[in-house]
């Protein structure tokens, strides 16, 4: 006896027969799919459904977009004026003391790798 699948399912014809006990559960497996499908109607019927008001959502995503445009001007005064901190403390270094600014630039060079390994544990230690 040839099992009957639906048109949607592609077996392969070679496959083995569904012995005598696959075949009891049949009947069970077509209730519970059945009584899963009322089930799911009948959610789909008592949850209302509303479609978007597409005039709050173009506000709010020119909110946004206003909100990520005023951060952006933010970071990117807050790093000039850094900047320009960095290279006005960096020449005036230079050109009062270079010994100092030759201290200073081994001093970074060698804190590298310590930020880098305190980095490391403290995320593994958050882990």
């Amino acid at each position: 006896m040839k099992p009957n699948y639906p048109k949607s399912v592609k077996h392969n014809e070679e496959r083995q027969q569904p012995s005598a006990a696959d075949e009891a559960f049949e009947p069970e497996e077509s209730e519970f799919i059945e009584g899963m499908n009322r089930g799911l109607e009948l959610l789909e019927r008592s949850v209302p459904v509303f479609p978007p008001n597409v005039e709050l959502l173009e506000r709010q995503l020119a909110e946004h977009r206003q909100t990520i445009r005023r951060r952006l001007q933010r970071d990117l005064a807050i790093f000039l004026l850094v900047a320009i901190g960095v290279l006005t403390g960096t020449i005036a270094v230079l050109s009062s003391a270079p010994v100092v600014w030759v201290g200073v630039q081994i001093a970074a060079m060698l804190a590298v790798p310590v930020v880098i390994a305190l980095h490391r544990r403290r995320r593994v230690e958050d882990v």
